[in-house]
């Protein structure tokens, strides 16, 4: 799943929730979430920093499985 993500990166020099579900090549950005905890651990894996926007996004819970916001 990390090897996806990393390509994926790689090739659009960014990763969105939107970008990993619509790739062909990765799992859905859900999927990342029930694996690795959040979409910023995701983040921390593959090496990505995220926008100042998605930052925002990520502290305020988004990309968490559901109910586990904040």
């Amino acid at each position: 799943m990390i090897r996806a993500a990393r390509a994926l990166l790689a090739r659009k020099g960014r990763l969105t929730s939107t970008l990993l579900d619509v790739a062909p090549e990765t799992p859905s950005a859900r999927q990342y979430i029930e694996r690795f905890g959040s979409l910023g651990r995701v983040y921390e894996l593959v090496g990505y920093e995220p926008s100042s926007r998605q930052r925002q996004a990520l502290d305020r819970g988004v990309g968490k499985p559901r109910g586990e916001a904040g």
